[in-house]
Protein backbone atom coordinates (compact mmCIF):
# COMPACT_ATOMS: atom_id res chain seq x y z
CA UNK A 1 0.00 0.00 0.00
CA UNK A 2 1.17 3.48 -0.79
CA UNK A 3 2.58 5.54 2.02
CA UNK A 4 -0.15 8.15 1.40
CA UNK A 5 -2.79 5.57 2.32
CA UNK A 6 -0.79 4.53 5.37
CA UNK A 7 -0.62 8.17 6.40
CA UNK A 8 -4.39 8.47 6.02
CA UNK A 9 -4.91 5.37 8.15
CA UNK A 10 -2.55 6.71 10.83
CA UNK A 11 -4.40 10.03 10.74
CA UNK A 12 -7.74 8.28 11.26
CA UNK A 13 -6.46 6.28 14.20
CA UNK A 14 -4.98 9.41 15.78
CA UNK A 15 -8.26 11.27 15.26
CA UNK A 16 -10.10 8.42 16.94
CA UNK A 17 -7.64 8.42 19.86
CA UNK A 18 -7.84 12.18 20.46
CA UNK A 19 -11.56 12.65 19.85
CA UNK A 20 -13.58 13.95 22.80
CA UNK A 21 -16.09 11.23 21.85
CA UNK A 22 -13.51 8.53 22.64
CA UNK A 23 -12.96 7.74 26.29
CA UNK A 24 -9.30 6.85 26.86
CA UNK A 25 -10.24 3.48 28.33
CA UNK A 26 -12.30 2.61 25.25
CA UNK A 27 -9.38 3.41 22.97
CA UNK A 28 -7.05 1.27 25.09
CA UNK A 29 -9.58 -1.57 24.99
CA UNK A 30 -9.79 -1.24 21.20
CA UNK A 31 -6.01 -1.20 20.84
CA UNK A 32 -5.60 -4.24 23.08
CA UNK A 33 -8.36 -6.33 21.54
CA UNK A 34 -8.31 -5.39 17.87
CA UNK A 35 -4.85 -4.12 17.13
CA UNK A 36 -2.77 -6.13 19.62
CA UNK A 37 -5.06 -9.16 19.15
CA UNK A 38 -5.38 -9.95 22.84
CA UNK A 39 -8.27 -12.25 23.83
CA UNK A 40 -11.49 -10.40 24.70
CA UNK A 41 -11.69 -12.06 28.12
CA UNK A 42 -8.17 -10.88 29.02
CA UNK A 43 -8.90 -7.33 27.88
CA UNK A 44 -12.24 -7.29 29.70
CA UNK A 45 -10.65 -8.42 32.95
CA UNK A 46 -7.83 -5.87 32.68
CA UNK A 47 -10.19 -2.95 32.16
CA UNK A 48 -13.02 -4.11 34.40
CA UNK A 49 -15.66 -4.53 31.69
CA UNK A 50 -17.58 -7.48 30.30
CA UNK A 51 -16.48 -9.28 27.16
CA UNK A 52 -19.73 -8.07 25.59
CA UNK A 53 -18.60 -4.49 26.25
CA UNK A 54 -15.25 -5.22 24.57
CA UNK A 55 -17.16 -6.38 21.47
CA UNK A 56 -19.39 -3.28 21.56
CA UNK A 57 -16.37 -0.97 21.78
CA UNK A 58 -14.76 -2.78 18.85
CA UNK A 59 -17.89 -2.32 16.71
CA UNK A 60 -18.21 1.34 17.66
CA UNK A 61 -14.56 2.16 16.94
CA UNK A 62 -14.52 0.26 13.63
CA UNK A 63 -17.72 2.04 12.57
CA UNK A 64 -16.13 5.41 13.33
CA UNK A 65 -12.91 4.45 11.53
CA UNK A 66 -14.95 3.39 8.51
CA UNK A 67 -16.61 6.82 8.35
CA UNK A 68 -13.24 8.57 8.63
CA UNK A 69 -11.66 6.39 5.94
CA UNK A 70 -14.57 7.07 3.58
CA UNK A 71 -14.26 10.82 4.22
CA UNK A 72 -10.62 10.58 3.15
CA UNK A 73 -11.53 8.74 -0.05
CA UNK A 74 -10.51 5.26 1.08
CA UNK A 75 -12.65 2.19 0.59
CA UNK A 76 -12.91 0.56 4.03
CA UNK A 77 -14.16 -2.69 2.46
CA UNK A 78 -10.77 -3.01 0.81
CA UNK A 79 -8.71 -2.04 3.82
CA UNK A 80 -7.45 -4.10 6.70
CA UNK A 81 -6.13 -2.09 9.60
CA UNK A 82 -3.51 -3.88 11.61
CA UNK A 83 -1.07 -2.89 14.28
CA UNK A 84 2.48 -4.01 14.70
CA UNK A 85 3.09 -4.11 18.44
CA UNK A 86 6.82 -4.50 17.82
CA UNK A 87 7.24 -1.02 16.38
CA UNK A 88 3.83 0.44 17.30
CA UNK A 89 3.18 1.54 13.75
CA UNK A 90 -0.21 1.53 12.13
CA UNK A 91 -0.33 0.13 8.62
CA UNK A 92 -3.24 -0.13 6.24
CA UNK A 93 -3.20 -2.88 3.62
CA UNK A 94 -5.49 -3.31 0.65
CA UNK A 95 -7.11 -6.69 0.58
CA UNK A 96 -7.99 -8.07 -2.82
Amino acid sequence: MASEEQARARFCLEQLRTSPKTPRRNFLIFMSYVLDEEPAAVVAKRYGVTTQRVFEIKREMLRRLEVMLRELGMDPRGALICFSSDVHELMCFNCL
